[in-house]
């Protein structure tokens, strides 16, 4: 009884703390914490961290211990995953804090690294184009289909190659020989 009682408060906890964190990370960006909670709860990560969450819920409700152990344990890793994703969006992001232009594209570039992580790890529900640019070797994202590159800016503001996109919530890469309209189609 007393594993039981431990497992349950280990839970809510790991589920309070991903609640703050993710609340206080998405705020930072300008995101009210009900639209910040929305996003997560949309995430396909938040579903299996639900699912696991109801499965408990049935198992205790029917007195029942056995599976409880494992669906702790899979919401953990699962939490987990989400937590250092966006811890890395977290510190790249802080490095973004200067006045200098230069820095700025180089801490611009480590924020873009862990976001494309994260979207490929856990997808976007919105509108997401990644582009690639061969004279900075550097990736980013952004939300329409015409390259605006941001470690060049006004000298080299086309330079880029649309390298992805976000479809029905996944991050699809582009692949030889197929369209973005092939891929947004699902063909």
């Amino acid at each position: 009884m007393r594993k039981h009682r431990l497992l349950t408060i280990a839970l809510i906890l790991g589920l309070s703390i991903l609640m703050i964190f993710s609340s206080s990370v998405l705020a930072e960006k300008g995101s009210s914490k009900e639209e910040s909670m929305e996003g997560m709860a949309n995430s396909d990560e938040m579903s299996q961290i639900f699912k696991h969450y109801f499965a408990i819920r049935e198992l205790l409700s029917q007195d029942k211990i056995e599976d409880v152990g494992h669906h702790a344990q899979e919401m953990s890793t699962k939490i987990d995953g989400l937590i250092k994703a966006l811890e890395s969006i977290k510190v790249s992001s802080s490095n973004l804090k200067t006045d200098d232009i230069e820095n700025a594209r180089k801490g611009f570039a480590s924020l873009s690294q862990s976001m494309l992580s994260y979207l490929k790890q856990f997808g976007y529900s919105g509108e997401a184009y990644s582009f690639y640019c061969p004279m900075a070797k550097q990736s980013w994202l952004q939300q329409n289909e015409q390259t605006g590159n941001p470690y060049y800016g006004s000298k080299m503001y086309k330079c880029g190659d649309m390298t992805g996109m976000v479809v029905n919530g996944k991050y699809m890469e582009k692949s030889a020989g197929k369209s973005l309209m092939d891929m947004g189609s699902g063909k």
